[in-house]
């Protein structure tokens, strides 16, 4: 039983990472507002059904792509901060790193 439900899980994350990556894709493509979930789906390889199984609505989907992206935009740039100096260099070393992950992809940011 507990086999079975360790595969259902990892097939759950893969279709839910599957349907972020196509989403990703085609929203930079296309833009978020002419991305239809419908294309999101085929590009992922799921149903349109299966995609609305691991998100409630559309901006839901843009919200969770839009936050694993920030949570490694955040990591990469807590990596690269620099140990000494004030705290003003700090967070401008952070707000760099974002600044460029939003001017990289306009069409999320608005």
């Amino acid at each position: 039983m507990k086999r079975s439900a360790t595969r259902h899980r990892a097939s759950w994350d893969e279709t839910r990472r599957l349907s972020l990556a196509a989403a990703r894709e085609l929203y930079l493509e296309t833009g978020y507002r002419d991305a239809p979930t419908r294309r999101l789906a085929e590009r992922a390889g799921v149903a349109e059904g299966t995609v609305f199984a691991h998100f409630p609505d559309k901006p839901s989907i843009l919200a969770a792509a839009l936050d694993e992206d920030i949570g490694i935009v955040l990591a990469r740039a807590k990596d690269g901060l620099p140990r000494e100096g004030p705290c003003r260099v700090k967070l401008l070393h952070l707000a760099g790193a974002f600044y460029a992950f939003y001017a990289a992809r306009p069409e999320l940011s608005r």
